[in-house]
């Protein structure tokens, strides 16, 4: 479990981890420690919990079920066959938690469309999972709006300001010395004459990739950056990141349907590849830390995470809903 995956992801993974059984003692106290670290996560693992006991949620599991024992030999007697109902419905659906694990990240998925309202409302350019959007801003500016991604816009005779609210943005800037082009996004602010760079947004890691002209990167306290052409930087939790003087195209590999990463933790490329599908990629065990390197397709993520998987030594489990358990 790494901090790149979501609290929901984090609460499922943890919730079905303990069906099969009580989790051992060093386990229960990392997921004691995990509640205690944030109210999000014990908020969201309250979510999971509902989810478990409500009627929706065998309603959401019919179908998959159906599908699950289509062509299968007679099932013998459920755990606890003898026992009350109640006891009887526990064991049932702990024998089955793969495809409860599938249906509780395909309501999770309803959950947080609701939860993105907000967002909605504020984004004049909203793209969804794998898409990516072109747009010509009204000073002239090239916007392509990368998948999961969105931004607000503000351009009049005084200024030319975009909120990127999630995701990646890759600009022509029109060249307007009189109204420089300011990119906020988080707590970072991106300044433009006129060039060719990229913004990317998760959660408080913002980055910036430069192709052409320079561009100054600054934070809330006034800390800043100027980067020139082939240069590169994150701004984490508000605070500059080292600065690289080359390698910025593999930064927005995303605009020539790629993905490009160098000594990377293979859970923060599990996370972009992510950002590509519908149905989440979960990841258990230790393998998140694993350094990985690689240039993809990511025309198809599904066999890139399979691809990965193997380069781990881990195994990836696919679940009906498209859900992907690399573990």
């Amino acid at each position: 479990m790494t901090e790149h995956t979501t609290c929901e992801e984090q609460a499922l993974v943890w919730f079905t981890r303990s069906l099969d059984a009580p989790l051992p003692a060093d386990q229960q106290q990392a997921f004691l420690d995990w509640l205690d670290a944030s109210p999000a996560n014990a908020e969201a693992y309250a979510r999971v919990e509902n989810l478990w006991q409500a009627d929706s949620f065998e309603n959401a599991l019919r179908d998959l079920e159906a599908d699950l024992n289509t062509a299968a030999p007679p099932a013998p007697a459920p755990v606890g066959a003898g026992l009350p109902a109640k006891a009887r419905k526990a064991g049932s659906r702990r024998q089955r938690w793969p495809a409860y694990a599938t249906a509780a990240a395909l309501l999770l998925a309803l959950g947080t469309w609701l939860g993105d309202l907000p967002l909605r409302l504020q984004a004049d350019y909203l793209t969804a999972t794998g898409e990516q959007q072109r747009i010509t801003l009204a000073d002239g500016s090239k916007v392509l709006l990368g998948s999961n991604s969105a931004i607000s816009a503000h351009i009049d005779d005084d200024q030319r300001t975009l909120h990127l609210l999630r995701g990646d943005i890759y600009l022509e800037a029109a060249h307007d010395t009189l109204r420089p082009l300011r990119i906020k996004a988080d707590e970072a602010l991106v300044e433009v004459v006129g060039t060719r760079f990229s913004v990317s947004l998760r959660e408080d890691d913002v980055g910036v990739a430069v192709d052409e002209g320079k561009v100054r990167l600054s934070n809330s306290f006034g800390a800043y950056s100027l980067l020139g052409a082939g240069a590169w930087q994150h701004l984490r939790a508000d605070r500059l990141g080292e600065l690289h003087l080359q390698g910025s195209a593999e930064q927005h590999g995303w605009t020539e349907g790629r993905l490009i990463f160098q000594d990377r933790p293979l859970a923060e490329v599990l996370e972009e590849l992510g950002r590509q599908r519908r149905a989440p990629i979960l990841l258990f065990g230790d393998t998140g830390t694993l350094r990985v390197s690689g240039n993809y397709k990511l025309d198809d993520p599904e066999a890139v995470t399979a691809a990965l998987a193997r380069l781990a030594g881990a195994q990836l489990t696919r679940l009906p809903g498209g859900l992907l358990i690399v573990h």
